[in-house]
């Protein structure tokens, strides 16, 4: 039982832990956390961050169209695509859309992939 607390320290130590205490779910951190996941020696927790909050939106959308829970066919992500593909879909309409980087960061991986892969 003593080494509970110390695993929780821990945790809370680990720089993917210390990536999520500054992330404040808009535009801005998302990008930020993407363009350092793109860099060749970028901050690996970070690009783990973006990765998941871009292939969730997308998968997520995915899900819900299938199941008829979306009615209408908003973006077609073709099955197998890479999510460094997605990452990069994002990064570029973040950065061709400074003005929309207050939004929530789903609602702007969303509007990415309509943009570039619609049905």
């Amino acid at each position: 039982m003593k080494l509970l607390p110390l695993a929780i320290v821990a945790a809370l130590a680990s720089p993917a832990a210390m990536a999520a205490q500054d992330y404040d779910g808009t535009g801005l951190a998302l990008l930020r956390d993407c363009e350092e996941g793109l860099r060749a020696s970028g901050d690996f927790a970070r690009a783990r961050h973006c990765s998941g909050v871009v292939r969730g939106a997308a998968r997520t959308l995915a899900l819900l169209q299938q199941d008829g829970s979306v009615t209408a066919e908003r973006a077609c992500v073709p099955d197998g695509t890479p999510d460094a593909r997605l990452v990069t879909v994002v990064v570029q309409y973040l950065s061709e859309h400074p003005d929309e980087l207050h939004l929530p960061d789903v609602q702007l991986v969303l509007k990415a992939v309509e943009a570039a892969l619609p049905c």
